[in-house]
């Protein structure tokens, strides 16, 4: 419930990213080492989840962003 869209560029330093599976997501065991979590927005209900590989892209270039990264 506290986890913030993508787009609003949560990030603030160091960074390490957790990837889960489009069916379970990542285990608690992770969940538990993270300080806050994303998502991905989707305007429609016609996509459950996003394949783990475009996640990835989507939340990595919002973090080159966010960083300056050229």
């Amino acid at each position: 419930p506290t986890s913030l869209p993508v787009q609003k560029h949560p990030f603030t330093g160091d960074t390490a990213f957790f990837l889960g599976n489009e069916g379970s997501g990542i285990l608690p065991v992770h969940k538990e080492l993270c300080d806050f979590f994303v998502y991905i927005p989707q305007y429609t209900n016609k996509t459950a989840s996003l394949n783990v590989s475009v996640a990835a892209g989507i939340i990595f270039h919002h973090f080159a962003l966010w960083a300056g990264y050229q």
